[in-house]
């Protein structure tokens, strides 16, 4: 059973730590709150949950149109690192 209030806070701590933001931009932080979520409520994620719905509403493009490119590709690092991580507990 996963504890919920410290795995969102691991979740959020190593996102927010791994990624180097320019600006912390509002619509950012939002998409992440909204992984994190997904990620306690589910346990695991498919990278590409990321281009759908509810991850769309913020920007049609998903996790790209939020983050650009080359942090989108450190973002779905994380998440395959995440559900690695999760299989082993």
């Amino acid at each position: 059973m996963i504890h919920e209030p410290t795995f969102a806070r691991n979740i959020k701590k190593g996102l927010f730590h791994n990624i180097k933001f320019i600006h912390r931009l509002a619509e950012q932080i939002t998409f992440l709150n909204e992984v994190v979520d997904y990620l306690v409520k589910n346990g695991v994620m498919e990278s590409r949950a990321m281009f759908d719905t509810p991850f769309t509403h913020i920007n049609d493009q998903g996790v790209i149109g939020v983050f650009g490119e080359g942090r989108s590709r450190k973002i779905i690092e994380l998440i395959r690192h995440i559900n690695a991580n999760a299989g082993a507990a």
